[in-house]
């Protein structure tokens, strides 16, 4: 899935894939995503933005502080609420729909 990153034709599935398997180890390369001029297209912001969504979410109930990538995660949705407020909304009115 990893590899599939590179092609803005199936990016946004391959950033499904990676957020359901849980790996939180391209956050770097997907957020640089955001702002590159060929995957500038609305689907593919969404699906970076859901995968920094999904990723600030994976913490454990007992845990006393979020893990360091789920830190780090939810500040990036927080710069993207800031840049995209109405693409973030978009993105969390649709998994309020899977996630609760």
């Amino acid at each position: 899935m990893r590899l599939l990153l590179d092609h803005p034709d199936l990016v946004d599935f391959a950033l499904a894939e990676l957020a359901h398997w849980r790996d939180w180890s391209v956050r770097d390369r997907v957020l640089k995503l955001y702002d590159e001029k060929q995957f500038d297209v609305s689907a593919i912001k969404r699906a970076v933005i859901r995968y920094f969504f999904l990723c600030a979410r994976d913490v454990s109930a007992d845990a006393k502080t979020d893990p360091p990538h789920a830190a780090e995660a939810k500040r990036h949705v927080e710069e993207f609420r800031r840049r995209d407020p109405q693409l973030v909304a978009d993105v969390e009115r649709f998994l309020v729909l899977f996630i609760e």
